[in-house]
C-alpha cells in the first residue's frame, strides 16, 4: 500500500495517509445503519469518503477541518471516484503532519512574517500612527496567521493575508524611495 496524493488515486488503489478532513457528516443509509459521510483533502485535491456501519458518536469525534489517518480503497460509485475507509483515527503529534502540509500556504511561514510586520511597526517613530496600527494588528494578531486574502485568486491561501500585507509594505518601501516626500511611516501605516 503505497500513499498516493488524491489527484493520482484510481479504482481499486488501496489507501492508507494522512488527510484534512473538509467534512464531516453522520448520516443514516436507507438499510437504517449509520455512516460518515466525508469530503478529504491533501495538498493535490479532495475525493468523497465513506465510513460505513460507523459506531454511534463516531460522527462527533471526526469534524471538519482537523487531520486524520485513514486506510481504505478506492471505489468508483455513479462516476466518481469514492475512498471507503477501513479504518479513520485522529492524528497525533508523534505522526508528524502539519495543516500547511494539506493546503495551499503563502511561500513563508506565518509566524516569520508575524514577526517581520511587528518589527517594522515597532520601528515607526510617530508613537500615534506606531500604536494605532499596534493595536490594530493585536486585535487580529492569531487569525492573520492563517487567514487567506481573499474566497479565490488573490492570495486565497493559508497567511495569505498577512502575505499580501507585506508585500504591500514592500511595494509602499519602494514607492517612498520614488517619491521621498511622502510620509513614509504614513503610507506604511
Amino acid at each position: 500500500m503505497t500513499e498516493k496524493k488524491v489527484m493520482d488515486l484510481k479504482n481499486g488503489d488501496q489507501v492508507q495517509g494522512f488527510f484534512l478532513l473538509k467534512q464531516a457528516d453522520g448520516k443514516t443509509g436507507s438499510n437504517g445503519k449509520r455512516y460518515l459521510d466525508l469530503v478529504v483533502a491533501d495538498a493535490g485535491g479532495e475525493i468523497n469518503a465513506k465510513l460505513w456501519d460507523c459506531q454511534k458518536g463516531e460522527d462527533e469525534i471526526y469534524k471538519a477541518h482537523s487531520l486524520v489517518k485513514i486506510r481504505g480503497r478506492v471505489d468508483e460509485w455513479q462516476g466518481r471516484l469514492q475512498l471507503r475507509v477501513d479504518k479513520i483515527r485522529m492524528t497525533t503529534a508523534e505522526d508528524g503532519v502539519r495543516l500547511e502540509d494539506f493546503v495551499p500556504s503563502a511561500p513563508l511561514a506565518g509566524e516569520a512574517m508575524l514577526l517581520e510586520l511587528e518589527s517594522i511597526v515597532s520601528a515607526m517613530k510617530q508613537r500615534d500612527l506606531r500604536l494605532i496600527v499596534a493595536k490594530m494588528i493585536e486585535d487580529v494578531r492569531e487569525k492573520l496567521l492563517y487567514y487567506p486574502a481573499a474566497k479565490q485568486n488573490h492570495h486565497s491561501i493559508r497567511s495569505g493575508l498577512l502575505y499580501h500585507i507585506l508585500t504591500m509594505l514592500k511595494t509602499a518601501e519602494r514607492i517612498a524611495e520614488v517619491y521621498p516626500l511622502l510620509n513614509r511611516e504614513l503610507l506604511f501605516a
